[in-house]
């Protein structure tokens, strides 16, 4: 099925699927790209940066960096700016304030799920004539410091909008990422009478790992502690009879779990990385040194480039396993929320391919713990089995 990029699932006893190359690969080679099934923003981007609502671009200026109370752009006069930063054509969404990099990305949005989520529509409800429900969903995102919540409403959204047929099958002309299974083979099946519906509905989430989760443990009781308000306030956002199997508090309770097992930290390469990129592809020596002047001053007086983070979830990706020695690292390339597999040293045709799930800078033990908090697991990979 991935002949085209040189990979192959397969099922590993005890751990799964895994990725495996069925060609060998080259040091500091990328195997692919892929673009996320869905994204979010994090709060922190969300309160402080202009960016895509879509892709995740930044729709900032190159010498936007992190002390706003310093006009950087009056300061500094960046050479070549004009020939190689190509701004955005920023596109706003038309019954809202949501703002995108161009109308390719404001449309793709719309016909998947801002038409469902957009709150200009609502402005005539009564019902939400105080805050609209969204609104108080994002402020305790905001408070909690998670955003997954906001994530599983862009996931009903792209349910409601018909991106999956009654087969689970992305209807290509709406969206176009290929749909395959997930490591871990989670399935949102009847669980203790919680879920109801068979997890067609759901298309590529339907098989998303939710770690060694206890929510189908949980009583009805323990549910609605835990996440009775956020299901609320979904509840009230986005409930149609016609999808009203969607809105149960034990499918939410697993898709945030399934959701935190499988995301990856999005951080799109920043402006100003775009253009100290171009400014060293055009190879003049005066320029650079200028341009490295400039950040000299910037990075000494405690600045650095504002980037935009966010969370997404990748197909292909989430069938990568872990390795605390992994060969592989995950890159950002480019300036929106696509992601790149990139290999640390040369791979073997056969060989599977692992990445780090945590930070390569904690310490044995550290790792062990966050890996069994987060991911319900104690890693058994070489480096660990040697200690």
């Amino acid at each position: 099925m991935y002949q085209e990029i040189g990979v192959e699932i397969r099922n590993i006893e005890g751990k799964g699927k895994g990725v495996f190359l069925s060609e060998p690969q080259a040091a500091h080679s990328t195997i692919w790209s892929e673009t996320p099934i869905v994204s979010q923003a994090t709060m922190w981007t969300i309160d402080n940066m202009q960016f895509c609502n879509h892709c995740l671009r930044s729709l900032e200026h190159p010498l936007s960096f992190t002390n706003e109370k310093q006009d950087n752009e009056a300061q500094y006069k960046l050479p070549l700016l004009d020939v190689l930063f190509v701004p955005p054509v920023i596109s706003s969404c038309l019954h809202c304030d949501e703002k995108y990099c161009c109308d390719h990305c404001k449309n793709v949005a719309w016909q998947t799920y801002h038409s469902i989520l957009c709150k200009g529509l609502k402005k005539g409800d009564q019902s939400f004539i105080d805050t609209h429900p969204l609104d108080k969903l994002s402020e305790l995102c905001r408070n909690s410091g998670s955003v997954f919540p906001l994530m599983v409403a862009k996931i009903f959204a792209m349910i409601m909008s018909g991106v999956w047929n009654s087969s689970g099958v992305v209807d290509m002309s709406k969206y176009t990422a290929e749909i395959f299974s997930h490591k871990r083979g989670f399935a949102l099946k009847s669980c203790e009478g919680i879920v109801t519906q068979e997890p067609t509905f759901l298309g590529p989430f339907s098989t998303l790992s939710s770690g060694n989760s206890h929510h189908s443990q949980l009583s009805p009781f323990l549910l609605q502690t835990i996440y009775g308000q956020q299901h609320s306030l979904l509840h009230q956002a986005l409930f149609r009879d016609d999808f009203s199997y969607l809105f149960d508090i034990g499918l939410y309770a697993k898709l945030i779990s399934a959701i935190q097992t499988n995301c990856q930290l999005i951080r799109p390469l920043s402006p100003w990385e775009i253009y100290l990129e171009k400014v060293k592809q055009n190879k003049d020596e005066k320029v650079i040194q200028e341009v490295e002047e400039i950040e000299r001053k910037l990075l000494s007086a405690g600045q650095k480039p504002r980037s935009v983070e966010g969370i997404g979830i990748y197909l292909l990706h989430s069938n990568l396993n872990h390795s605390c020695d992994p060969n592989v690292k995950i890159d950002f390339q480019g300036d929106q929320n696509e992601i790149s597999i990139v290999t640390k040293e040369g791979i073997e045709a056969g060989q599977e391919i692992c990445f780090s799930y945590v930070p390569s800078y904690l310490e044995p033990d550290q790792k062990r713990d966050e890996l069994l908090e987060l991911y319900g697991f104690e890693c058994e990979c070489e480096t660990c089995k040697k200690r």
